[in-house]
């Protein structure tokens, strides 16, 4: 006799397997075999795992938007099993390559007359991270009551270092708009509640800086996971 107590490659539910035509037969491995094939999915325990070759798996096998990084197992899907090419951007699931985590765009009131040390615009947009590369990206209008007045700006997050990213010389012209934008990159830790922000220091030691009223200031934060 060779039959098998219980089969290697189930154990949820198991079952016993008759190898020879000598073998005894019992009525409860049919409906083993029946609960077995009921709950069989590929995983541990519910029989062999599928045998993926180079290159099988191609967009049309995914649901679109399905996949996120918390899915798959580590190192379970590598590059080699992936037909190059047809992974679609609708296969990825909102939000698990970069999200948008927030956005300003407003024409601000804001004036600021001292000098000596930055002080912070309405300009920002509080946001939460989850630990990913930041990419902020911002663009201001400002005035300087004084002609060729001088305006730095300084973009940073809170709990994070601020950087002074532009120094500009206003025109000739008293209160003539000027536009300031750029892009800076911050790496926090992941946590409930940041704020980016844009400053201004009064560089020219008089006058005042304004925002300029009826055009639009803009400050994005996108954290890029990959």
């Amino acid at each position: 006799m060779a039959r098998i107590e219980t089969d290697p490659n189930y154990s949820g539910p198991t079952f016993s397997r008759a190898t020879a035509a000598t073998d005894l037969f019992k009525k409860e491995d049919v409906q083993n075999l029946a609960a077995a094939v009921s709950t069989h999915d590929h995983s541990s325990g519910k029989g062999l795992a599928v045998p993926i070759g180079t290159g099988q798996i191609t967009s049309a096998m995914i649901a679109d938007g399905t996949i996120v990084a918390g899915d798959i197992a580590d190192g379970a899907i590598t590059s080699a099993k992936i037909l190059d090419g047809t992974i679609a951007t609708a296969d990825i699931a909102l939000a698990a390559v970069s999200h948008n985590r927030g956005g300003y765009i407003a024409s601000p009131t804001f004036s600021a007359a001292a000098t000596g040390g930055y002080i912070a615009t309405p300009i920002s947009v509080t946001f939460l991270s989850e630990g990913g590369l930041l990419r902020i990206e911002w663009s201001a209008v400002f005035q300087h009551s004084v002609a060729n007045g001088q305006i730095q700006v300084q973009a940073g997050i809170t709990g994070g270092t601020s950087y002074p990213l532009g120094l500009v010389n206003c025109s000739g012209v008293a209160n003539a708009a000027i536009t300031v934008s750029g892009v800076f990159y911050a790496s926090p830790v992941a946590g409930p509640s940041y704020t980016a922000l844009l400053s201004v220091y009064n560089a020219s030691g008089s006058g005042t800086i304004t925002c300029s009223p009826g055009l639009y200031s803009t400050l994005w934060v996108t954290e890029q996971k990959r």
